[in-house]
């Protein structure tokens, strides 16, 4: 047994514990550091009204989606309340900030 292990054995079932929470945080830290820039961080998006028109078709505002003719498809959409869209930049310099 190296030395660290002896130490930790003075600490009894409390060590297994310290160990999950030691693990706890670890994920919690290293999740927020992997995850990456998301659109919200250099644009505003806001959702825009649908309309299903006919058998399959999905109109978002001047766009036209076709075949989004299932129940279970069209049932997603509208529980959303609608489609995700972009408004505009955060910021008028943003591209010198982020290379797009």
């Amino acid at each position: 047994m190296s030395a660290s292990a002896e130490g930790l054995a003075a600490f009894g079932w409390p060590r297994h514990i310290l160990s999950i929470l030691a693990g706890v945080v670890s994920a919690i830290i290293l999740n927020r550091l992997m995850r990456g820039g998301q659109i919200k961080d250099i644009a505003r998006v806001e959702l825009a009204p649908i309309v299903f028109d006919g058998g399959a078709l999905l109109i978002v505002e001047e766009t036209v989606i076709m075949n989004v003719a299932l129940a279970e498809a069209r049932a997603v959409y509208t529980e959303r309340g609608g489609w995700p869209r972009l408004s505009g930049p955060m910021d008028p310099m943003i591209k010198q900030h982020w290379q797009i």
